[in-house]
């Protein structure tokens, strides 16, 4: 069975989320989650994200970098990977995330899916 997993470079825990939602608003350039920057807004997943999330019909986790490398080591963090016949497929790196915009992502991530996937 597959899994997408949505790695985040940030800290669970409303505080946080709240200090990182003023961050994002404040100072969008030195925010260091490129893809919470990319898929969220100041209250949540961005309408566009969430549908298109909503229609690819693999699991999905979201994970915080320290619970994702506790588990699979160090890596590279922000990230989309894939977890597939026991493997970790990196889909989206950081670099990626900071070029691109959220329709850029989607289209991405659609590429990538194919390689691996069904979808």
């Amino acid at each position: 069975m597959s899994q997408l997993l949505f790695v985040y470079n940030a800290e669970p825990g409303l505080g946080h989320a709240l200090v990182d939602s003023l961050h994002k608003w404040l100072s969008p350039g030195t925010y260091s989650c490129s893809l919470c920057a990319l898929t969220h807004g100041g209250f949540g997943k961005k309408k566009d994200w969430a549908e298109y999330l909503d229609n690819i019909p693999l699991p999905k986790r979201f994970v915080y970098k320290d619970a994702f490398i506790k588990e699979f080591g160090t890596r590279q963090v922000p990230a989309i990977y894939l977890e597939h016949n026991q493997n970790l497929h990196s889909l989206i790196t950081a670099e990626q995330l900071q070029t691109t915009d959220l329709l850029g992502l989607m289209e991405t991530l659609t590429t990538q899916l194919k390689k691996y996937t069904d979808v």
